[in-house]
């Protein structure tokens, strides 16, 4: 997976050079189109911290990281996107000795890089990037020191970012209540008998993951996920769905949907990960990760007129 010399470089300095226009919210375009790895050095610690406690380096590109939290208490980024401007770009995920991915790995870690991390809408402190992670196959993870001024709320991801529009927001993110699960089952349950899959292997609404989203001045929407497994000769098969509907004055409306239905190699399971406001607007993106045989990537959706439209796909790591 070698790529031209130099292309990530000349695609940094852009990066680095449009950093303080992209960094300003006002009068700006919002119109903007899994194997384990172990972190080594971080250690998380619930500390006051200082208002100046985040300085970037004035040429640092931007860039947006899922942080991966073990159960021995490490952690790990992730690298979901670079952001350009108002676009989002695919960081050059690729094995160690790749040259594009290398600059990648010097650019943002092992330098005491500091990104700000964010959980649920909020602001909780700051990660450092460690040294790079030897990927299984591929993959740009690295360790990750940590620090936070209070406990991450429940069962909501941690993101680490450079990019100043990427802040507390005002959106109330909450975990999907019985009726809501009961809502969404109740259209996903018809998705999977009008694809012809059998009563037994429709799943049931306490499987589905997800969250009700709430933004002041609109009207909510829910987000669910639903995997159903099953062997078929000899054979795994999955079936995934992730579907959107949004509260209106006449009901519910689905405005996202995406279904896979596969066995073996042809597996695809998308998962909600998080709604986050990505381009400082106010209105949140959604972030998915979908896993397949052996690899997964990230989605970012953002909300049209016509219902949410999937603007970007890129970073994971995989064989």
């Amino acid at each position: 997976m070698e790529h031209p010399p130099g292309t990530l470089l000349i695609f940094l300095c852009i990066l680095a050079c449009g950093r303080e226009r992209s960094q300003v919210p006002a009068g700006r375009s919002t119109d903007w189109a899994a194997g384990s790895t172990r972190a080594d050095s971080a250690v998380d610690s619930v500390v006051g911290l200082p208002a100046d406690s985040f300085t970037a380096a004035p040429d640092s590109p931007l860039v947006l990281f899922l942080v991966d939290a073990e159960d021995s208490g490490r952690y790990s980024l992730d690298p979901i996107a670079l952001i350009a401007a108002d676009q989002l770009k695919k960081p050059p995920v690729a094995d160690m000795n790749d040259s594009a991915a290398n600059v990648f790995r010097r650019a943002f870690y092992g330098r005491g890089q500091k990104y700000r991390v964010l959980s649920g809408g909020e602001e909780l402190g700051v990660a450092s990037g460690g040294a790079a992670l030897e990927p299984g196959c591929y993959g740009l993870t690295a360790s990750a020191h940590v620090r936070l001024s209070r406990p991450a709320p429940k069962d909501e991801p941690l993101f680490a970012t450079n990019d100043a529009r990427i802040r507390r927001d005002t959106v109330t993110r909450r975990l999907l209540s019985g009726e809501d699960r009961e809502l969404l089952y109740g259209h996903i349950s018809q998705v999977l008998a009008d694809s012809g899959v059998p009563p037994a292997f429709r799943g049931h609404s306490f499987m589905i993951a997800g969250a009700r989203i709430e933004i002041a001045g609109a009207n909510p929407f829910l987000i669910g996920t639903l995997r159903v497994d099953s062997t078929e000769n000899e054979g795994d098969r999955i079936i995934s769905v992730l579907l959107a509907l949004d509260s209106t004055a006449s009901g519910y409306r689905q405005t996202l949907l995406t279904y896979h239905n596969g066995l073996e190699a042809n597996v695809a399971d998308e998962r909600y990960v998080a709604a986050l406001d990505i381009d400082g607007t106010g209105s949140p993106e959604l972030i998915t990760r979908t896993t397949f045989y052996e690899w997964y990537s990230y989605t970012v959706y953002q909300k049209k007129p016509a219902g949410w439209q999937a603007l970007y796909t890129g970073g994971g790591a995989g064989c």
